[in-house]
């Protein structure tokens, strides 16, 4: 059983860090555990005491900032009719997604993990209609095209810094949704 003390949290904590820092300039392929030992400062066999393999840290990673985004949407309620209340939830959805640019920078840029980011979008469309408790399949249909299409732009903007966050802001309140 894996030990959480401070020690073992702050190792778990910079074998992240180099992991994402070495993905970002190297490309997740090209990425292996030696790499990450080396440039952490650690040794493989602690590497191995916290992950099976890098596949292990990088699903690892994946699932806490898909909870961590899915657990603050649980307080966000995308579907107000009052629209100072629409834009202000909005507004903590962009800020949401924003905090975690980097990660979502690299699951977009690396083409062995585009699927994560699939997996994200498909865990929100799911969290979004298990929200709305009485929906027609029709409205289902609005939710994937809504959510399809706001990442869509999200790719855009965390990708290519194509909009800011007032353009995404305006975008979602007057033509998306």
């Amino acid at each position: 059983m894996k030990s959480k003390d401070k020690r073992y949290l702050k190792t778990e904590e910079l074998i992240t860090d180099v992991f994402i820092e070495l993905v970002e300039t190297r490309g997740y392929s090209n990425v292996t555990v030696k790499d990450i030992a080396k440039y952490a400062n650690i040794n493989r066999n602690t590497f191995y005491l916290h992950y099976l393999d890098k596949e292990d840290l990088m699903d690892h990673i994946a699932k806490n900032v898909f909870e961590e985004i899915i657990n603050k949407l649980i307080d966000i309620d995308l579907y107000r009719f009052n629209p100072q209340e629409y834009k202000d939830n909005m507004n903590k959805l962009l800020d949401i997604l924003f905090s975690q640019t980097e990660i979502i920078r690299i699951l977009l840029k690396d083409p062995n993990l585009t699927g994560y980011f699939d997996t994200l979008e498909r865990k929100i469309t799911e969290f979004v209609i298990e929200k709305n408790t009485s929906i027609t399949p029709i409205a289902k249909a609005r939710i994937d095209f809504k959510v399809s299409g706001f990442f869509g732009v999200l790719k855009q903007w965390i990708l290519y810094d194509r909009y800011t966050k007032e353009d995404m802001l305006h975008l979602f309140n007057k033509e998306l949704f």
